[in-house]
């Protein structure tokens, strides 16, 4: 398998090629990687998968039309046929009225803490022994729990140069687990929890903590019965926070905006949110999950606020949307692999700021609600309304958490869901350079019995 280097050499011939081609202009995006991909199912390891992955793809404009092309052999030769290939396609495509420009080159910042020789050195053996704890640690809070999940490591090095003078390359190790734990009782009395960790170096990262979280979580979901219909306040666990973060970004993206089917089209300088939301993407922060110098253009990354005291500030644009909505690129261009164009925008790493309110305050002002550790995860992005069955709550009564529901189903418009919130609390869950506090919503519609 090659050298980083010599990715970077492969990205750079490919462009040459390209415009030897007759391409305007012309990216290569080289990568290689490791990832080892543990499942678990019931109260043992299921499967072990092991891919090794390596290859150059390459985008290339004539005229506004687009042409892409990708390899897994990594050779000059195969290289310079691929980069054709791309110019070949793009002479051949329709042209884009709204395409401008690949990304001109700018110098990146380093950032701390996204490798770890560690992590890139642990092999099968290794992960199979962190799953194993895993199962132990859950067996031993509940004999009965059965997990279910992923664990994963992925080591990568990548590479991207470009015909405006981008050259960039960089290393990364992440560790992800993501896991459910099912305890049943009876038929009809089953309880159910989940939990997540992720890190950049196995140090941070405590498997331990997410076995015993979902099994007491499974165990505390007992008893669950039909929460009653009505309109309540909700309070959002870290894990929903997260979960929300994720589903605003479809509001959020670029190219859904630029196509007007987008609640949020239209509402730059606007309150879209209570003033006590501010949520800040940082692309740069040390260790952060999905922190690195650039985004999958060689944009270099950046922290910049989304919302600040409810008011939208920008969307996540990669080059083509920000030129086509005459805005800042805020660096959020992201790509599956080398083997598509980077033509989807995402988050790095969410921070929502902590509130002025402690949870034990917050929780104490809610007189009728549900707390909730899950969120739905997908909206329709033209309107923003949501209906979903809840996965994992319990309801509050008097401030206090009662019995754990299920049957029950929550619906509401994601514009009047982040008007609505009243309270943020000052604890927040710190994980990979995301922070995520609770959170508290105000008259959402809760359907049950």
């Amino acid at each position: 398998m090659p050298s980083k280097s010599e990715i970077l050499s492969f990205a750079e011939l490919a462009v040459k090629n390209a415009l030897q081609s007759g391409a305007d202009q012309a990216e290569a995006y080289g990568e290689i990687s490791r990832r080892i991909t543990i499942s678990i199912s019931g109260r043992k390891i299921q499967s072990v998968q092991v891919i090794h992955d390596s290859g150059v793809g390459v985008r290339t404009y004539i005229n506004g039309g687009l042409g892409y092309a990708y390899t897994m052999r990594l050779d000059k030769q195969t290289i310079k046929e691929t980069a054709v290939k791309a110019a070949k396609l793009a002479k051949v495509s329709e042209k884009d009225p709204y395409f401008k420009s690949i990304p001109e080159a700018e110098k990146p910042k380093s950032v701390e803490g996204i490798y770890d020789q560690e992590l890139a050195s642990l092999q099968v053996a290794g992960l199979a022994k962190i799953a194993e704890d895993m199962i132990k640690t859950a067996q031993e809070r509940s004999r009965k729990i059965i997990l279910t999940g992923t664990l994963y490591t992925i080591t990568r090095s990548y590479a991207i140069a470009n015909s405006l003078g981008v050259e960039f390359e960089e290393s990364g190790t992440n560790i992800f687990t993501y896991m459910k734990g099912i305890i049943r009782e009876s038929a009809s009395n089953v309880g159910s929890g989940t939990e997540f960790d992720c890190a950049r170096n196995l140090k941070d990262f405590n498997a331990k903590w997410v076995a015993y979280e979902v099994a007491t979580k499974a165990l505390r979901a007992l008893g669950a019965k039909v929460s009653k219909t009505r309109t309540c306040t909700i309070l959002l666990s870290p894990n929903a926070t997260y979960r929300f973060s994720q589903t605003l970004s479809s509001g959020l993206d670029g190219l859904n905006v630029a196509l007007d089917r987008s609640y949020l089209s239209g509402m730059i300088g606007k309150k879209i949110a209570s003033e006590k939301l501010t949520l800040t993407d940082d692309g740069l922060v040390e260790k952060g999950f999905l922190s690195s110098s650039v985004d999958s253009e060689g944009v270099p990354k950046r922290r910049f606020n989304v919302i600040e005291n409810g008011v939208l500030k920008t969307y996540l644009h990669n080059s083509y949307t920000a030129n086509r909505l005459n805005m800042e690129n805020n660096a959020c261009a992201a790509r599956d692999s080398y083997k598509s164009a980077p033509i989807f925008t995402t988050l790095s790493n969410v921070q929502i700021k902590p509130g002025d309110q402690e949870l034990d305050e917050i929780t104490s002002e809610i007189k009728d609600g549900v707390y909730l550790d899950s969120f739905p995860m997908f909206s329709d992005p033209v309107t923003g309304n949501i209906s979903s069955m809840i996965d994992f709550g319990i309801d509050i009564r008097n401030g206090e958490l009662a019995e754990p529901i299920k049957g029950t189903m929550i619906g509401f418009n994601m514009l009047e869901l982040l008007k609505n919130i009243n309270a943020i609390s000052k604890e927040a869950r710190r994980t990979a350079g995301m922070i995520m506090p609770y959170i508290r919503i105000k008259d959402i519609q809760i359907t049950g019995k």
